[in-house]
């Protein structure tokens, strides 16, 4: 008996490492090779049955969640994603928002992508008697487009590297705030979070075989396709408690919008929160980003940080400061690292030592004052 004992103990540390892997490689899928994955399961037959026929699997959704706004329909892919926040500026112009799609629709989106980027030689004029625009829609157009540019000029050429990263990210979400309240707001390649999760009526599937209602033919492939929505399951509230995780955690800051307002908050804290391994939050938030209710796109890992990246934010707000300050001619040269110092503990209340300012922005791949000086 003891033998036998000691075998089964190894077996199943083995089983559950097993189990571990082919859910950790799940996490892992990139958003669009999962998207596909829903797809193929609800477009086999057995899914149908359980669904319509059957009704043992039924949608729950999750809370605090709102449809995704009809303004997003228009293919983001029209402005180039490396240094354009698309809902940022609806989000402030929703009043123009018509006339643009008006007119992206009317010159086709190859044309209006590159009238954005400055490629066609198309002027303004032009753009208004081609889609036969009134004078006030004219201004609307205008003021979109040159709050596009102003945005555009906006990031430095030092961020890049942080910049094609987040060309890479997928948005899943947009945080909106509506009456001092804040919902999570799924975007179009994330409509499963619209949906829920899956329900099973375990109890009715054991009626049905109990009254033989069911072919014995069909049970495996039912077994089967209940292991592949647990899977789905198992991911979608994954990631949806963390995305309440974050709005509940980091209210402050994501209705400011203001980094100081950012909380210390690590990955394993959330774990322990949720009741899962930390390895299982990393795979749920890698690669993928929201939207806050400023309009800023976020990458999901940027929520979890302690003060040494909040230092590292206030520095890259500082250097966005100082590129305006010097287009306007308020500066006569960047800052250095000690004029950053200062200006941290002005700005921030931090108090930060030259040298670590350095530190960190050669982490952040950020020349120095003589080096910006000449860009």
């Amino acid at each position: 008996m003891q033998l036998k004992y000691k075998a089964n103990t190894k077996l199943f540390p083995k089983a559950k490492l097993m189990g571990r892997v082919k859910l950790g490689a799940f996490f892992a899928l990139p958003e669009k090779d999962f998207s596909e994955y829903i797809k193929q399961v609800e477009e086999d037959e057995t899914f149908k049955e359980l669904l319509n026929k059957y009704r043992i699997v039924r949608y729950r959704k999750f809370p605090g969640i709102r449809p995704p706004p009809s303004h997003l329909k228009l293919k983001e892919e029209l402005i180039p994603a490396d240094n354009f926040d698309l809902a940022e500026l609806i989000q402030r112009q929703p009043e123009n928002w018509q006339t643009v799609r008006k007119v992206a629709l009317k010159i086709g989106e190859e044309r209006f992508s590159r009238f954005l980027r400055g490629e066609d030689g198309i002027s303004f004029e032009e753009i208004f008697k081609e889609c036969d625009l009134s004078h006030q829609e004219a201004e609307r157009f205008k003021d979109f487009i040159n709050s596009f540019h102003l945005q555009e000029s906006f990031f430095t050429s030092s961020t890049s590297s942080n910049l094609s990263l987040r060309a890479h990210l997928c948005r899943v979400a947009w945080i909106q705030q509506q009456e001092g309240k804040l919902f999570i707001l799924p975007l179009e390649n994330s409509t499963y979070l619209v949906r829920g999760r899956y329900f099973i009526d375990y109890r009715r599937w054991e009626n049905l075989i109990q009254d033989k209602r069911v072919p014995p033919d069909k049970t495996r492939k039912i077994s089967s396709l209940f292991r592949k929505l647990d899977l789905i399951n198992r991911r979608t509230t994954t990631l949806y408690q963390i995305l309440y995780q974050i709005k509940e955690r980091q209210r402050n800051f994501l209705l400011s919008g203001d980094p100081r307002d950012m909380t210390p908050l690590t990955q394993r804290e959330i774990a322990r929160a949720l009741k899962v391994n930390p390895s299982t939050v990393s795979r749920a938030i890698a690669n993928k980003s929201i939207l806050t209710p400023q309009g800023k796109e976020k990458a999901l890992k940027e929520f979890f940080s302690g003060e040494k990246e909040k230092i590292k934010a206030f520095l890259l707000e500082i250097l966005r400061e100082e590129k305006e300050k010097l287009k306007e001619g308020a500066f006569s040269h960047p800052l250095s690292d000690d004029e950053i110092s200062k200006k941290l503990k002005e700005a921030f209340g931090v108090e930060v030592a030259r040298r670590t300012v350095t530190k960190y922005r050669k982490n952040l791949r950020i020349p120095s004052s003589k080096k910006r000086d000449l860009n």
